[in-house]
């Protein structure tokens, strides 16, 4: 995955009789690991770029730009999230619509 460090998972199967039973189980929680990241990775990206809308419009609009400057920037008396979600209606007035496609 490109310049993230990946931890090292080193497992030892000791018991001669189990061995195939745990190698199952292995495989299974593995699969089921990546499962999970590959979700998150999902999850990361759609909140990047609904922030990303966000910010945008946050930006795009004078008033809104000054609050999130004050409040975010300067006084840290608010995360981004808290911002957001203070000022989501607002925000939501400023976010452009998506472009339609062109039809020929």
């Amino acid at each position: 995955r490109g310049d993230e460090r990946l931890d090292t998972i080193f497992v030892e199967l000791t018991s001669p009789t189990e061995r195939w039973a745990h190698q199952s189980i292995l495989a299974r929680w593995l699969d089921t690991r990546e499962d999970e990241a590959a979700r998150l990775d999902e999850e990361i990206g759609t909140e990047v770029e609904a922030l990303g809308r966000s910010l945008q419009a946050v930006l795009g609009n004078p008033a809104l730009k000054d609050k999130y400057h004050f409040l975010v920037k300067q006084k840290q008396a608010m995360t981004n999230e808290e911002f957001f979600r203070a000022h989501a209606h607002e925000i939501a007035l400023c976010v452009p619509l998506p472009e339609a496609p062109e039809v020929n």
